[in-house]
């Protein structure tokens, strides 16, 4: 969506961007070792008085579920582990908060699998192809959900950990933004795409790490569920049924287009935002015209 190039590089082209030397710590494998420390403290029944060492030992076993066990200098390993037992910490003083104020909310589901199929011509997710209109052309759509809380009722909120607010947006600008992962994945949820049977969707957030919250993204309006409470109603992170749906209808839209590209071989370096490409990592391979001025 931001860029086809970019996708037909990664996806197609199947290359990487993997640095010679890990003289450091990149943003991806810290993102990568936070979801794993978050993951491993979500596991129900949760924990909230877990000792330094034992606290040092899920960053250890973070550090392997992330795959960072080797790096240039060891050294490099130490800061980085006690600043993430620091944000275990607060992770957990967070959580146990949280819950105190909601104690329906449980973590049903981790790293949770999404698995089904893109209709190219309405953009719509389907768990299954029923016929062989649908079986022709029909693309496999899979990804993983950081994490799915569940309230007594059966209602759910889909979680998305991100390391600053930099990357979020509440859901009024998602679409013009292109970001539509979690709406995605609450539209596979309710769509049947994982192993429960289809249900509601009541919120998609953001669970930002720095500094610790969940209100980005949507929460359902005057539904009767105990995953959360829309405390600030000038956040615009409130949503009806209705404005819901229309959205999904939007996120449905705007994958349609965004497949019937691929289709065609439309992945020249065409980027929504040409701004972005000075700092862009596929620079060095890219042909766009105002790079080469």
């Amino acid at each position: 969506l931001e860029c086809p190039f970019i996708f037909a590089s990664k996806h197609l082209f199947a290359l990487t961007d993997d640095a010679e030397l890990d003289l450091e710590v990149d943003n991806s494998r810290r993102g990568s070792l936070m979801h794993a420390v978050f993951e491993h403290l979500t596991t129900e029944p949760v924990r909230f008085d877990l000792t330094d060492d034992e606290l040092g030992e899920v960053v250890e076993k973070a550090r392997v579920s992330a795959r960072i066990e080797r790096l240039a200098d060891d050294r490099l390993w130490a800061p980085l582990k006690t600043r993430h037992i620091d944000l275990a910490k607060r992770f957990l003083a967070f959580e146990q908060d949280y819950r105190s104020n909601f104690p329906e909310s449980k973590t049903a589901h981790r790293e949770f699998s999404v698995k089904g199929f893109l209709k190219p011509s309405t953009g719509e997710l389907l768990s299954s192809l029923s016929s062989d209109e649908e079986k022709h052309g029909a693309l496999e759509f899979t990804g993983r959900i950081d994490r799915v809380d569940e309230d007594s009722a059966g209602n759910l909120s889909i979680i998305d950990y991100k390391s600053s607010e930099s990357s979020t947006k509440q859901h009024v600008a998602w679409i013009k933004n292109n970001k539509i992962q979690l709406l995605l994945y609450a539209l596979a949820v309710e769509r049947g795409l994982t192993e429960l049977k289809p249900r509601p969707v009541m919120a998609a957030l953001y669970y930002v790490a720095r500094p610790l919250s969940r209100d980005t993204g949507f929460m359902v309006e005057d539904a009767e569920q105990g995953l959360y409470k829309i405390v600030d109603k000038r956040k615009r992170n409130r949503v009806s049924l209705a404005a819901k749906e229309a959205l999904f209808k939007e996120g449905e839209d705007l994958v349609r287009t965004a497949v019937a590209g691929m289709i065609a071989g439309n992945f020249a370096p065409n980027p929504r935002d040409p701004k972005k490409c000075k700092d862009c990592k596929w620079s060095p391979l890219c042909r766009t015209p105002h790079l080469s001025i």
